[in-house]
């Protein structure tokens, strides 16, 4: 047992300083409009942000008051609407906008915001996919420095996080 979590900690201390080094800095500017003004200023709402943060609450909500019960078929159609209909959610899986909910939801645990009047805030549905950049940094660190050693993995973290893109 003990060389196995030594084998762990071997290859996943530098993925884990990364993850949370990148974790913290899309934390600190992931505010789009104010929100939080302790908070430096973010990117822009993308065209679908909202409304996949409306989703998610939506999601978390359903789990939250239904809990198992979504098993029966006519929770689900009360829901979601009937199958000879436009099903609700087509185009998305689910997973990727509860996770958005439960972000949502933790960070407004945390944080009240300033100035807002609606149900949503498109800042604190960031926490979650700020979180899971940090998972995915993680996990690329830590299998790159698993299969080709620890520099690897380091690199593989690092470049994970350095990689261009359009929005942090």
């Amino acid at each position: 047992m003990n060389s196995r979590f030594a084998n762990f900690s071997q290859h996943a201390l530098a993925p884990a300083i990364v993850a949370l080094c990148s974790w913290l800095a899309v934390i600190a500017t992931m505010d789009p409009g104010g929100t939080y003004p302790w908070l430096f200023e973010g990117p822009g709402i993308t065209i679908d942000e909202s409304f996949n943060v409306q989703q998610g609450i939506l999601l978390v909500e359903i789990v939250r008051n239904y809990g198992p019960l979504l098993i029966d078929p006519a929770i689900h159609r009360e829901l979601f609407g009937p199958e000879s209909e436009i099903p609700y959610l087509p185009d998305h899986p689910p997973l990727g906008r509860f996770l958005l909910g439960i972000g949502h939801h933790a960070w407004l645990a945390m944080f009240t915001p300033t100035g807002v009047t609606s149900v949503d805030v498109t800042a604190a549905a960031r926490f979650g996919s700020a979180t899971m950049f940090g998972f995915t940094v993680f996990i690329v660190g830590f299998f790159a420095g698993k299969w080709f050693g620890k520099i690897a993995g380091y690199g593989a973290a690092i470049s994970c996080v350095l990689m261009p893109r359009m929005f942090a």
